[in-house]
């Protein structure tokens, strides 16, 4: 069978599907990507990059910059399409992340070729990532309908064109209007839980400091430190955490840049903005046992670099994530490492404590522990509970 992967950041959520499928010699698997990969083949995926020739123009409405922009990539790929088409590749199948307008019209090259989308947000007025922080109130109330519309157009247009579609929780797949949510079957990108797994002898160095799991971790990990993901409420919980905890470090994990919402409009970032914050309230606030690290490798992350310090594996980490969506990979590998998390109790979150990944509860300021090291919660199994609310 002969398969195509589509993806602007390749392998993304296909990092598992793609070389499993791949490995199976009667197949021949293809990826069309943005991304700049240096080699042209990747865990047996031949990569074939595509680059828009052009960029939005001046003059076009605020509310249709969002579907331009998906045009000129649904352009850029429709033309690497083509050029494959002409060296012999004819898909059986193309499986598509359809959220960058990459895959719209694919189905012009290959009409008999079967297309699954990976349905990850289909963008909602309410209970998305739209009003759900009062602190940050829409600029154009008024219009937020109309541009919210627009915004869809992508996943309007892509919904007639798929022959099949999944998604990575229940949740998402709900925001999906009828009659095409009932053609989405829930499956999860995959944890590797030969990767992300517990480790004994982690240990992370912070210049003459050493932390190992004997130590008292919390951790807060995004890719970019912003409002939309949480941090704001993380670092005005942080004084009080660090009072309630006297010996615990927090090492804070991600970038200055934004990846959703806005940015600020005084050209700092988000990150100092909340530490100057935490500084004017909070003169007093113990900073030594707080560490910024950046953003670090994914195998970093997951302990297993063989020449760089890996984050510590503690009883006692808070992967903080509040941000309305977009996060559930994440979360998960917190859990695959057996850490404990406090999270928003809003329903993104609640759908990915259900069905017994994690044990239900309420998560709050209240639930933290205020003295000596908290004992490991217990699931119905024996194994450590994946969630301490």
């Amino acid at each position: 069978m002969q398969i195509l992967f589509v993806h602007q950041n390749f392998p993304g959520q296909f990092k598992h599907l793609a070389p499993a499928l791949a490995a199976k010699p009667e197949h021949t698997v293809v990826a069309l990507t943005m991304r700049q990969i240096d080699s042209r083949q990747w865990q047996g995926v031949h990569i074939v990059r595509y680059t828009p020739k052009t960029g939005s123009q001046p003059g076009v409405h605020p509310w249709l910059r969002d579907f331009d922009t998906k045009v000129i990539r649904g352009e850029a790929c429709f033309r690497a399409a083509l050029q494959l088409r002409e060296q012999g590749f004819q898909p059986d199948v193309i499986i598509a992340h359809p959220g960058w307008g990459e895959s719209l019209f694919l189905k012009q090259v290959w009409p008999q070729a079967r297309l699954g989308l990976y349905c990850e947000f289909y963008y909602l007025l309410q209970g998305g990532d739209i009003g759900f922080d009062p602190e940050f109130p829409t600029r154009d109330a008024d219009g937020e309908a109309c541009r919210v519309e627009m915004r869809n157009l992508n996943n309007a247009v892509h919904m007639p064109l798929a022959d099949a579609a999944i998604s990575p929780t229940h949740w998402q797949a709900s925001t999906f209007p009828e009659p095409f949510r009932s053609r989405i079957s829930v499956i999860h990108d995959g944890i590797d839980t030969e990767l992300v797994a517990p480790d004994d002898s982690v240990a992370l160095q912070l210049g003459e400091l050493k932390l190992s799991r004997q130590d008292e971790v919390i951790t807060f990990v995004n890719r970019n430190l912003e409002p939309c993901r949480g941090y704001h409420v993380f670092m005005r919980a942080l004084p009080e955490l660090l009072r309630r905890r006297p010996h615990a470090r927090v090492l804070i994990t991600g970038g200055d840049g934004v990846s959703y919402g806005a940015a600020p409009t005084n050209g700092q970032t988000w990150k100092q903005i909340y530490i100057d914050e935490a500084h004017a309230q909070h003169p007093d606030m113990d900073w030594s046992r707080v560490h910024f690290l950046g953003q670090i490798p994914y195998a970093t992350v997951c302990g297993h670099a063989a020449t760089e310090p890996c984050p510590p594996v503690s009883d006692l980490p808070l992967c903080a994530q509040l941000e309305p969506a977009g996060s559930h990979e994440r979360r998960l590998r917190h859990c695959g490492q057996r850490h404990r998390a406090l999270a928003r109790g809003h329903p993104p979150r609640r759908n990915r404590r259900a069905g017994g990944l994690f044990r239900p509860g309420r998560a709050g300021r209240s639930h933290l522990p205020t003295a000596g090291r908290p004992s490991p919660a217990r699931t119905p199994g024996g194994g450590r509970s994946r969630l301490c609310p």
